[in-house]
């Protein structure tokens, strides 16, 4: 039986991407009414510095994705000031952003069933921790949650092995008994992250491919890796899991990387 599962929160608990449309259009334009800056324009170099900023702090860990950085770097690319409007912009995405902000269907329902049977929840998540306790939050999801882990906190993004440890650490800390990583599924968006990477740790992978699936199948990670797609319905996929968990001590191989597929949690 799987004794843990642990979510990823960005394209899977909710669509960060239709999310992120609107709220950089709200940052484009108030740039263009600050700055006379077209949005088109704006929105390219913001863009643009996500690169740089990776470079510029060294390795991944949160901070690469911090828009208290990113905006940072704009105004000063632009030569505008950064003070007051690194912070106005910063907080104006991310206010946006969680007005926006939609719970998948049946994802409560999903994770209440889990819970019900005495499944440990936990989100793993690449990014600083904080907007990620805001997003749980507004979805409506903290009182099913028992531990997060952001790579802010382990000091390395998915899928090194070093978030995975400290999954497990914490999965451990929680538990009345042992708990392994074949005991656990993780669900995410991201093959390489959320799926691989987990597999490869020793965990079941279940990719949700609901807004990501032509981007991911079209990488170069998806082609080098040779990965072969199963989908299932999300009943299937668990019965699936735990089919196998009763059959097996080991369960550190999806088939020659055979991708469990779901395109929703109902």
């Amino acid at each position: 039986m799987i004794k843990a599962a642990i979510f990823d929160i960005d394209n899977t608990m909710y669509s960060f991407l239709d999310c992120d449309k609107v709220a950089s259009k709200k940052i484009a334009d108030y740039i263009e009414d600050n700055f006379a800056i077209k949005p088109e324009v704006s929105l390219e170099v913001i863009e643009s510095l996500k690169a740089q900023q990776k470079a510029r702090i060294g390795h991944d860990i949160g901070a690469i994705h911090s828009r208290v950085i990113r905006f940072q770097m704009f105004l000063e690319k632009m030569n505008l000031p950064i003070c007051p409007h690194t912070a106005i912009l910063t907080r104006m995405y991310w206010d946006c952003m969680l007005e926006q902000m939609k719970l998948e269907e049946g994802m409560e329902d999903f994770i209440k069933d889990l819970k019900g049977k005495g499944v440990k929840i936990g989100v793993c998540t690449d990014m600083t921790a904080l907007i990620q306790y805001d997003k749980i939050e507004k979805l409506g999801l903290s009182q099913y949650i028992d531990f997060l882990v952001s790579s802010e906190e382990s000091g390395a993004e998915k899928p090194k092995g070093r978030m995975f440890d400290l999954v497990m650490k914490k999965i451990n800390e929680i538990s009345k008994e042992k708990v392994y990583p074949q005991e656990c599924i993780f669900i995410g968006d991201s093959i390489k992250k959320d799926v691989k990477g987990p597999s490869d740790y020793g965990m079941n992978g279940l990719w949700y491919s609901k807004y990501t699936k032509d981007k991911e199948i079209k990488s170069r990670f998806f082609k080098d890796n040779d990965i072969k797609i199963a989908k299932y319905s999300l009943n299937e996929a668990m019965s699936e899991i735990n089919s196998k968990l009763k059959k097996v001590v080991e369960l550190n191989n999806m088939g020659e990387n055979i991708i469990m597929e779901i395109e929703s949690f109902k």
